[in-house]
């Protein structure tokens, strides 16, 4: 694949996520509820697309350049992708960062905070990742730090990967995922404000937050009880569960799918 054909599933891949951002905002709208989209343009935002609700629990569709559309909330999936095809065509919109709602969505002001607070607790601004999650670094191991579609926080980071099957040939005596499950009993009695999982061949750390309400302080506080975790995931750790650990010297030797070593755990 070219770094173009990469660049093209990226961004398809920001307006399906955005698209159905739209699809569960439309859904719920009600009574006189409405937003408006605003684009950047070099004179500054300009409203693009008004959204609000309609008599009889539909919802109508008004893009500038385009004639009003009236569907059913039931059908606000198709409204959404209306909406996403007009202002990538069009409406020249390169990328979803490019648009704003307003008023704010609860979801997208949940983000704002989070990057905020995220920001204020490690003094620098926080990258987000292709799937629109804020990745921290802790001393060189990746947090992931998820908003959900609920409006809920997870904090998790990978740990190991590579934990061999029961009856992988050449795994250690007591190894393989039946004794990491035994194991894992015992880690998360000593860490209970940390849930590590087993996913398939991997071991990850998860945190889950309150997102309603959100308290900075919170967060910042978790982080730091994940860092204190961390700092113990060691190779000593990585033989505890016979596994291996991200970026050390056994890891490149592991063959690993393409792009599945870090993918977030369902």
């Amino acid at each position: 694949m070219t770094d173009t054909e990469r660049f093209d599933e990226a961004l398809d891949r920001d307006w399906v996520r955005y698209a159905s951002q739209l699809t569960r905002r439309i859904s719920e709208l009600a009574g006189s509820d409405a937003f408006e989209l605003h684009a950047e343009t070099a004179s500054g935002p300009a409203a693009c697309v008004h959204v609000h609700a309609s008599a009889g629990g539909h919802a109508t569709v008004e893009v500038t350049g385009s004639e009003p559309v009236t569907r059913p909330v039931s059908e606000a999936d198709m409204l959404a992708r209306h909406i996403v095809s007009v202002l990538r065509g069009r409406g020249k919109v390169p990328h979803p960062a490019f648009l704003q709602a307003h008023p704010p969505s609860a979801l997208g002001d949940l983000r704002e905070r989070v990057s905020d607070a995220l920001a204020h607790a490690l003094g620098r601004p926080v990258p987000v990742d292709a799937d629109g999650d804020f990745v921290v670094v802790l001393d060189s191991q990746v947090v992931f730090v998820v908003i959900d579609d609920d409006g809920s926080i997870r904090l998790w980071a990978p740990l190991l990967h590579a934990i061999p099957e029961n009856d992988t040939p050449g795994a250690t005596p007591a190894a393989g995922r039946t004794h990491a499950l035994a194991e894992l009993t015992e880690l998360n009695r000593t860490w209970p404000h940390i849930k590590v999982v087993l996913v398939e061949d991997r071991l990850v750390a998860t945190v889950d937050l309150l997102g309603d309400p959100f308290v900075p302080r919170h967060l910042s506080e978790l982080l730091q009880r994940l860092k204190g975790f961390l700092t113990v995931v060691d190779e000593r750790f990585a033989r505890r569960f016979d596994g291996v650990r991200y970026g050390s010297d056994r890891d490149r030797d592991v063959d690993l799918p393409e792009g599945s070593v870090l993918d977030e755990p369902n």
